[in-house]
């Protein structure tokens, strides 16, 4: 027994020391200088000095996304009254989508001591523990001992190795950076700028002790702006450590989070007032004017009878908007609560969803093609016409929900942002930002609310109103061709659908009006729902979205033109047919070797709603251009235009001279 235990003893030491031995294969560690310990301004100093394999990396004090510090236990020696760790500046790093800040190949790291006066050597074991990283990441605790006598001549520590990191360490409060501008964004987010008329490229790194935190830098107006991001909440009283370099000067400057209190609710209005047109802009989008219009045509038919009546109605329609969009602010928070993000037109990332939608938007559109009143039984017509009629209330309410859900998939300009801010913001808010969202989408009704007079405007129902109808069906069965598409039915059954109703529809009404609307309805169902012809412009390769690709192009200083869009995206396919896809743009991108990545966000994918969430946009379209004279990007508005595009990716072109 004795003898097996001896074997098992040998076993377990042998693999333990085999593990050193491949530990060491990638990292070694050694005290600098060996033998004494360097002295400046009432303080000792010596260096821990890691050499790393090539690949292989340690980190800052943060590490980023993954990682951990060196630390440094010096087991309460008495003579050690006081102990820092020096970090020099550090870089930033993107492995396998993971962004993390730290070093490569050789780093020393100073040790700042206080000690006990009267002493000529400090003699102490220490344990030191790091990460290294490569494929894989590697703890390592290590020993060491401290027998290093105590040179107080200031000159040896200028001589030393250990000198040049020490110059690598960002000097406190010196005043060459100046930060202004402090805003706070949300509760998780700050922003503030730093001046930079030189045009340096400035780098940023935030510590705090209390939060695990990043930073977004872009330059705008000849100035650095910085937003650092906790994933919770900053404290109130929480002291934040910037660490900035140009390359030239590094400097640590501490900023508290109580400082950026005074902006909050002047950016708080700004988002509102973001929220409220793009609720406005909303309601031009062409997801919505079909169901809006059908509900103006109800409104019509009560035109001549007493404003009290039409006003009943139009609150029914308003009261329908802010209610869905209430819905919408709650589900938006309680995702937020539990961890989860949603996009705007999230609920069109779902089968079940866009089943029920198709089948809805399909009952509408035959209904106004006349089909009900051809095939369906004069009682179950009578109970249609019931609940759709102008007197029934609830139909009004619905018509407001139905019109909401209709708009998600349109994301209007500027709605994008504000939608974006209010996933970062408080509970109250959020449903802040949604009330203005609809309350900008209900102003056409509030104007009628208020002075129903405007019917008037419009011409009394007559022969106009059924080929009206006819229209708003053909608009709509265009639409629910869309979301066939969208299900997943094949092109040949969408289109034996859509050309059996409208021949159906056209035998029935045999009205020469209506036929002239089916060819053009029937002409842009085949050119942008299951359109034969193939794109032959797009001779340009789009890349597939990635993260770790991206990075690696921008670090090349590649022109990129990164779009983001789904196929339920109403806008986004706007902006692919009007701009993304113009002959004379796409000549324009082969000329500037402008590189194409596109993200496919038309099923939910966790990887592109954060990366557009640093972006603080939750819906899409999001059009992002890189280039070397900013590699953080510019981000272009919701709906494109060929200068826009053009313009932005001059500017991030490198200068000429």
């Amino acid at each position: 027994m004795f003898v097996f235990f001896l074997i098992l003893f040998l076993f377990t030491t042998f693999l333990e020391v085999m593990a050193e031995e491949s530990f060491d294969r990638y990292s070694s560690l050694e005290i600098v200088p060996k033998n004494s310990l360097l002295f400046d301004k009432d303080y000792y100093y010596f260096g821990v000095k890691i050499t790393l394999e090539e690949g292989w990396k340690t980190y800052w004090k943060n590490p980023g996304e993954a990682g951990a510090p060196l630390s440094i236990d010096f087991n309460d020696h008495p003579d050690i009254l006081e102990n820092e760790i020096l970090f020099p500046f550090p870089k930033q790093f993107m492995d396998y989508d993971i962004e993390t800040i730290g070093y490569e190949k050789e780093i020393i790291f100073p040790i700042k001591l206080k000690l006990n006066a009267n002493k000529e050597k400090l003699i102490s074991k220490i344990n030191l523990q790091y990460l290294v990283c490569k494929d894989i990441c590697i703890p390592i605790s290590t020993e060491r001992n401290l027998n290093h006598s105590l040179n107080k001549s200031s000159e040896s520590i200028k001589q030393s190795i250990l000198y040049n990191y020490l110059e690598k360490v960002p000097s406190k409060n010196t005043n060459y950076f100046l930060i202004k501008n402090l805003k706070k964004i949300s509760d998780n987010k700050i922003s503030f700028s730093i001046d930079n008329f030189n045009l340096d490229e400035i780098n940023v790194f935030a510590f705090s002790d209390l939060s695990s935190l990043s930073t977004k830098t872009y330059n705008k107006k000849n100035l650095n702006i910085v937003e650092v991001i906790t994933e919770e909440n900053f404290n109130e009283d929480e002291i934040i450590s910037l660490a900035i370099s140009n390359g030239k000067k590094i400097e640590e400057i501490q900023i508290k989070n109580s400082d950026f209190k005074f902006s909050e609710e002047r950016t708080i209005i700004f988002f509102f007032l973001l929220a409220l047109v793009g609720g406005i802009i909303l309601n031009f989008m062409p997801c919505v004017l079909p169901v809006l219009s059908l509900k103006m045509i109800a409104l019509l038919k009560v035109n001549n009878q007493n404003k009290f009546l039409i006003k009943k109605k139009i609150s029914y329609i308003i009261l329908g908007i802010f209610f869905s969009f209430f819905l919408l602010g709650t589900l938006t928070m309680f995702f937020k609560s539990i961890g989860a993000q949603v996009g705007w037109g999230f609920q069109f990332q779902n089968f079940y969803f866009l089943f029920f939608i198709t089948v809805v938007v399909l009952i509408f559109a035959l209904n106004l093609l006349g089909f009900f009143e051809i095939f369906l039984p004069h009682r179950l017509l009578n109970k249609l016409n019931n609940i759709s009629s102008s007197n029934n209330n609830k139909g009004f309410f619905l018509s407001g929900m139905f019109a909401t859900l209709m708009a998600t998939p349109c994301s209007a300009p500027f709605l994008g942002t504000a939608i974006g801010f209010s996933a970062m913001t408080s509970n109250i808010n959020i449903l802040f930002i949604f009330s203005f969202i609809a309350f900008g989408f209900s102003l056409p009704y509030f104007l009628i609310l208020f002075q129903p007079n405007l019917l008037r405007l419009v011409p009394s129902p007559g022969i106009w109103m059924i080929n009206f109808k006819y229209f708003l069906g053909l608009i709509l069965l265009v639409t629910s061709s869309w979301l066939m598409k969208l299900i997943g039915i094949s092109d040949i059954y969408i289109s034996l659908i859509f050309l059996s109703i409208i021949v159906l529809s056209l035998i029935f009404t045999q009205n020469i009006k209506n036929m002239f609307f089916s060819v053009i309805f029937t002409t842009l169902f085949f050119l942008f729902i299951v359109s034969p012809f193939k794109n032959k412009e797009s001779s340009l390769e789009w890349i597939k979205f990635d993260k770790i690709t991206l990075n690696n192009l921008i670090q090349k200083n590649k022109i990129v033109l990164l779009d983001f869009t789904a196929d339920w995206c109403i806008t986004c396919q706007l902006n692919k047919k009007t701009t993304l896809e113009n002959k004379n743009l796409q000549i324009f991108f082969k000329k500037e070797n402008v590189l194409l990545m596109r993200g496919d966000w038309t099923k939910r994918d966790e990887k592109i709603l954060n990366f557009i969430k640093s972006y603080d946009r939750l819906g899409i379209p999001v059009n992002i251009i890189y280039g070397p004279n900013n590699k953080k990007g510019i981000i272009l508005p919701e709906i494109l235009t060929k200068r826009i595009v053009i313009n932005n990716i001059n500017k991030v072109k490198e200068n000429e001279n």
